[in-house]
């Protein structure tokens, strides 16, 4: 920086200061000439600077002339910061992009009028930089141009904005977590008397360093897309960028420095710690009535390093030739806008007749574990067909998570399960090949085609079941779910109410976000802290794991269905579903929930309902203690329940429930409902994942009843 020099005479006594000469162009204090008041004291400094240089001159001691001009130096100093400025006129703010006019405008006014030091012009930028600190611009500031003249009383401030060009991905492990930091904190930012290094320079070198590390799977634009960063923009850190990071469910911890190219350009180190985004879950399940299945279920939840997910399920049963899969692609559309996200599945459901049977006795099939069984509804392990098709699904969030949203459309054949003979038994036997002196080979490796051909007939003899085709069906989804339901602590000596680890954990994490080159400016979560989502749903916690929480408001949910003609084989139908449940706190741990859910399906003109949309009512998932269909199978119903749940120990909480179940006529809203049946019973929840019921009728009949337990509920 050029700075102004000026060459002046000693004022005389009761005389005027002569007029400045100006010998140096430019510079800090200004343009276009010092005032009277600023000559004389200039005067003054530059009398001591002679009469000091001249007696260091006369000197011949190195030391005593070094002391005298810093002393020199620190006077004139002192002299320029208590040096007032011409009066303040207006302020003038070059290079902002970010710094609004209102913000300008509120300084300039409450300093116009005024003649600023230089410790008051430091107050004046300091209010400035607040700003950026505020709004989460670490990295941003203002800084000193020229100060007020007598001819011109503007202050001239700079903003220096730096643009984030890039980020780029560090894996972090306890290893190079700490060697990564100390690197990112040597990277300071450039002070205005330091040249900033080379950006295509610099850039080499972090590719040369980061070569040597290992590169996490997750893409660089995936994380500021994620997190709300907006690359080729001044560098400002997102609001909730941890809990949309923690949200997405890829990484286990990370953390982010920022490193200074230049004056202008910053790049964000992101460090992380990756979840395992892919597994391999093969399994075996051999039944007392000797039914044998195999599964295979491969789930990558981070395709490519895109955050998109897909899974890919396979079951095979020894009684069936048939097999059943699901082939699903999801993308949540983590930041993108319109904010939506949307799935592509194909599927085919493979369940037997006799998986009817079990659940009359009591006990849900084992399809209603997986995916592959779940493509028929709510009910579907209560439903006996077997959909094969196709399936895209749109969904959106509205009012903070509470409102979900889903459009879906599906193209569908209906098969049921039909019961068969198995084929006669053709033996691999040895025959005589007429090869003489009794030589004899097995058959099939004189026939390579009729040995396949009699391993095929091995396999179907154990086939018990083939599939019938019933009908198909395009069918319009619309699901609407409100849920309002807030996760409190129960209050008890048993469990004490303090405040959730996870979202306090949450709240430090974002307070920590800081402003300066290469610092630790956000980290997330430890492992055994991760936020959970506010789904209302009580943590599934024991008593070694801090406090149990019961949900306490409503739940809503519309289901809407409309099947379309797309050829004139094509069911045509509508069927409307509606469902609340209310959740109330009783006492200090208990929770008292009351519930209704009325089904209706009705047909276009012209038409009968299809038999594979009646809701069979009884069972499990809807008045237990009845057989599945034995309270009929119908149309339009309305049916109710009453649960009390209370924790009784560590991870089990009991319930107490009623269930109760009425036929409608929709055609006649007024007509008084026709009563089926209700039950009472009690039963045992494990971990929030396993139940037990035990239901009595209201006929004396009783049954009991083991699943798995719906986390929604």
């Amino acid at each position: 920086m050029v700075r102004t020099v000026t060459a002046f005479a000693p004022v005389p006594p009761g005389g005027r200061p002569p007029q400045a000469r100006r010998v140096g162009g430019g510079g800090e204090w200004g343009r276009r000439g010092i005032g009277a008041r600023e000559v004389a004291l200039a005067g003054a400094a530059g009398l001591c600077a002679r009469t000091a240089s001249a007696h260091a001159a006369a000197s011949p001691e190195p030391e005593q002339s070094r002391r005298t001009t810093s002393w020199m130096g620190d006077f004139q100093d002192f002299l320029a910061s208590r040096m007032k400025s011409a009066p303040v006129t207006g302020l003038v703010v070059y290079g902002k992009k970010c710094l609004p006019d209102s913000a300008v405008e509120y300084v300039a006014e409450a300093i116009r009028g005024q003649r600023l030091a230089r410790q008051d012009v430091a107050l004046v930028i300091g209010m400035l930089n607040e700003w950026y600190r505020v709004h989460e611009y670490p990295v941003s500031q203002v800084r000193l141009y020229e100060m007020p003249t007598r001819q011109d009383g503007t202050l001239y401030l700079v903003a220096v904005e730096p643009t984030l060009i890039g980020l780029e991905m560090r894996w972090l492990d306890d290893k190079t977590d700490k060697a990564d930091t100390q690197e990112g904190r040597g990277a300071q930012a450039p002070t205005e008397n330091e040249t900033p290094s080379s950006s295509a320079q610099s850039t080499r070198h972090l590719k040369k360093r980061s070569s040597r590390r290992r590169t996490p799977r997750t893409r660089a634009e995936v994380v500021a897309r994620i997190a709300g960063l907006k690359v080729g923009e001044p560098f400002q850190w997102p609001e909730n960028a941890v809990m949309k990071l923690s949200a997405c469910q890829l990484f286990e911890d990370w953390h982010f420095t920022i490193e200074h190219l230049s004056h202008a350009h910053v790049v964000l180190i992101v460090s992380v710690r990756e979840s395992a985004t892919f597994h391999v879950d093969p399994g075996i399940t051999a039944a007392m009535n000797g039914e044998v299945s195999g599964t295979l279920s491969l789930i990558n939840s981070n395709l490519m390093g895109t955050a998109r997910r897909a899974r890919v399920e396979w079951e095979k049963r020894v009684d069936s030739s048939r097999s059943g899969f699901l082939v699903e692609l999801q993308d949540p559309r983590f930041g993108r806008l319109p904010a939506f996200g949307w799935s592509l599945s194909a599927y085919r459901e493979n369940r037997g007749p006799e998986d009817e049977s079990r659940t009359r006795n009591g006990i849900d099939p084992l399809a209603s574990l997986n995916a592959i069984g779940r493509h028929a509804g709510e009910s579907g392990a209560e439903n006996p067909f077997n959909r094969d098709g196709c399936k895209c699904e749109v969904d959106r969030s509205f009012m903070d998570q509470k409102l979900n949203v889903q459009l879906q459309a599906r193209i569908e054949n209906i098969n049921f399960p039909v019961a068969v003979e198995p084929p006669s038994e053709d033996g691999l036997e040895q025959r005589d090949t007429g090869g003489g002196d009794g030589d004899t080979r097995a058959w099939w490796a004189e026939n390579p085609r009729g040995w396949l051909g009699a391993v095929g007939a091995q396999i179907r003899k154990h086939q018990r079941w083939t599939q019938s085709r019933l009908g198909s069906q395009c069918t319009l989804h619309a699901n609407l779910v409100y849920d309002s339901r807030q996760a409190i602590p129960m209050d008890s000596d048993m469990y004490d109410p303090v405040t959730r680890p996870a979202s306090s954990a949450v709240v430090n994490s974002e307070s920590e976000v800081a402003g300066r080159s290469g610092e630790r400016i956000n980290q997330g979560p430890p492992a055994d802290q991760q936020p959970q989502p506010n789904q209302g749903h009580p943590q599934a916690d024991g008593m070694d794991a801090g406090p149990r929480y019961r949900p306490v408001g409503w739940r809503h949910s519309m289901s809407f269905i409309k099947a379309v003609s797309l050829f004139e084989s094509f069911e045509q139908f509508w069927k409307l579903s509606l469902s609340q449940a209310q959740y109330l706190a009783v006492g200090p741990t208990s929770t008292l929930v009351l519930g209704g859910t009325l089904e209706s399906t009705r047909a276009v003109t012209g038409h009968d309902v299809p038999g594979w949309e009646l809701h069979r009512l009884g069972g499990a998932r809807t008045v237990r203690g009845f057989e599945v269909g034995a309270l009929g199978v119908l149309a339009s119903s309305v049916r109710g329940t009453v649960e009390l749940r209370r924790p009784l120990y560590g991870q089990v909480d009991g319930v107490l429930f009623l269930d109760a179940a009425a036929e409608i006529n929709v055609d006649r809203p007024l007509q008084k409902p026709v009563y089926l049946g209700s039950s009472t019973g009690f039963g045992l929840r494990f971990a929030n994942l396993f139940k037990v019921d035990w239901a009595r009728t209201d006929s004396g009949e009783w049954k009991l009843h083991f699943g798995v337990a719906d986390p929604s509920l």
